[in-house]
């Protein structure tokens, strides 16, 4: 696992030009459409928000902590936080940390799913989707989130 994370790092992290455009047709690119609303409504049940606070490594990223779900949290690796860090707008992620942090999260969460659907984790066959949809369940979150004011440059361009 950590040799992936680190291959990811090498070769992602300065390639993306925005972070979140990667992932646009995660959903319309997933071969097995028929069973997608299913794997999609077990995420929407296992990934849970706790708060979600302005990082204070970068003004334009959040800092999203997760509810320590056992099914993901089973699959964590050593110094995993369960931090995703969200940019606004068309930002990137500024850090390598934050870049790691949400590698071990997306990956901790694939393990989890593979283990209710069936898979290998080499494949990495629900990695995109499950990014995509943490990406759209913060965003939601935020949107719909009376308390805090969060800006609206949020918006992704989807």
């Amino acid at each position: 696992m950590k040799n992936l994370i680190k291959k990811i790092l090498r070769e992602e992290f300065d390639k993306v030009q925005d972070y979140k455009k990667r992932f646009d047709n995660a959903y319309e690119n997933y071969p097995h459409k028929k069973i997608l609303p299913i794997i999609l409504k077990y995420l929407d049940n296992i990934i849970k928000i706790d708060m979600i606070v302005k990082s204070n490594q970068n003004s334009t990223t959040y800092t999203v902590y997760l509810d320590d779900v056992d099914t993901i949290a089973k699959h964590y690796c050593y110094g995993c936080s369960g931090t995703f860090h969200y940019p606004t707008g068309t930002h990137d992620l500024y850090t390598a940390t934050h870049w790691e942090d949400n590698e071990q999260y997306t990956s901790a969460v694939e393990l989890a799913v593979i283990d209710a659907f069936g898979g290998e984790s080499g494949d990495l066959e629900y990695y995109d989707i499950i990014y995509k949809f943490i990406l759209e369940k913060i965003k939601k979150h935020m949107d719909n989130d009376p308390i805090n004011d969060y800006p609206e440059e949020h918006d992704m361009d989807w």
